[in-house]
């Protein structure tokens, strides 16, 4: 999948969004604030009313700044999460689909709880069916669910080591011990946070106060 330009460090030029924006106040002026009901995503929101009004975003390769991450994995996770949540909230405000790389962490998360339920429920209510055609059914089903979650974990862990390893060989062999961990609190946090997100904005129509607590100690 092609990187998003506002991701390359060294990419130079027009952005839909950029990390750690700075602007003018005539540009506030003319697209308004930024929307304090989101607890995240509030500059991508912004960014994205900029576009629609006809605005410009520049992302220059010259800017530096300095982040502090998060003081641990499950912080990551938490962070990761309300970005997920958060997210539809801006897409259902603008009537906007969301792009591909913002669906693709609920999906994957998605199957894999659906693959795990269907096994779990497969392998427990054929013990008390009676031999019968629907019987075999259930179990075939079973299988190839039990099959599906497995391949997929599998694919799913083979990626991510061969990215941290890809990683951790050019940035420096100590990170390889935790690269795994991060990239998965990253994908699952997101996925988690989105399929809830979705339901709370489709379903119940409101967000859930609990998704705006800080996520730094």
């Amino acid at each position: 999948m092609r990187k998003t330009p506002s991701r390359d460090l060294a990419y130079e030029g027009e952005v839909d969004t950029v990390y750690l924006g700075s602007w003018p106040r005539q540009t506030f002026e003319r697209f308004g604030g930024f929307d304090e009901t989101l607890v995240r995503n509030q500059d991508d929101e912004h960014n994205l009313r900029i576009h629609k009004g006809g605005g410009r975003i520049w992302q220059s390769a010259s800017i530096r700044s300095t982040y502090f991450p998060r003081a641990s994995k499950v912080d990551v996770f938490r962070q990761y999460r309300q970005y997920g949540y958060w997210k539809p909230f801006v897409m259902k405000k603008h009537g906007q689909a969301a792009a591909l790389r913002h669906l693709i962490p609920g999906l994957f998360v998605g199957t894999l709880m659906l693959l795990a339920l269907l096994t779990l429920v497969g392998s427990l209510s054929v013990g008390y069916m009676p031999p019968s055609a629907f019987r075999t059914v259930v179990i075939w089903l079973s299988l190839l669910s039990a099959g599906g979650l497995l391949a997929l974990a599998v694919a799913y862990g083979v990626a991510v080591y061969a990215i941290s390893f890809s990683i951790a060989r050019q940035q420096g062999r100590d990170l390889f011990k935790h690269l795994p961990d991060v990239i998965a609190a990253y994908h699952f946090g997101y996925g988690l946070g989105s399929l809830r997100g979705w339901w709370d904005a489709i379903v119940r129509g409101r967000p859930d106060p609990a998704f705006g607590r800080l996520t730094r100690p």
